[in-house]
């Protein structure tokens, strides 16, 4: 393997792991139960902040540990021919990067971070858009990729 495809397959597995859209996991999320012990329950975050645009579909939601920090994440899925009004509606609501081809997919990869950030009262959420490896490299064709997917993650400890 040469140096370049080494950089690729790393670039790949960092940027797309879990659909693209996930953060390295520690080997103790298994020890995080939302909803246990009185704490925030996992579910369809988006419709619970009344934030969900049409066409995004609830995949599932997890406890995880993300960074280091106790986290809710809900996966959602959008199919291409959707993809980019679910992108304008992040755009314009959370302030997500535009989509970007990088490498092998898309994502949002902006100048100052790939998130974006949906606040309600105190707490605030990150949004992250993607579309898993394709060779779809135009906007234009994005209704020939089958599935979009979008993560909102809500972090529920502080650094």
């Amino acid at each position: 393997m040469t140096l370049a495809q080494l950089i690729v397959a790393t670039f790949i597995a960092l940027s797309f792991s879990s659909a693209g859209l996930a953060a390295p996991r520690d080997n103790a999320s298994a020890a995080v139960h939302a909803g246990s012990e009185g704490g925030p329950a996992c579910g369809d975050l988006l419709l619970d902040l009344q934030h969900k645009p049409p066409h995004l579909e609830f995949v599932g939601c997890r406890a995880d540990v993300l960074y280091g920090l106790k986290a809710l994440v809900a996966d959602y899925q959008v199919e291409g021919r959707y993809a980019a009004a679910v992108e304008g509606y992040f755009i314009k609501v959370a302030h997500l990067p535009a989509l970007g081809f990088y490498c092998c997919g898309w994502d949002s990869i902006g100048k100052v971070g790939r998130d974006g950030e949906l606040h309600e009262g105190a707490l605030s959420f990150e949004v992250s858009m993607g579309s898993g490896e394709t060779l779809v490299n135009r906007r234009e064709d994005w209704s020939r990729i089958p599935l979009f997917h979008v993560g909102v993650t809500r972090y529920l400890e502080e650094p």
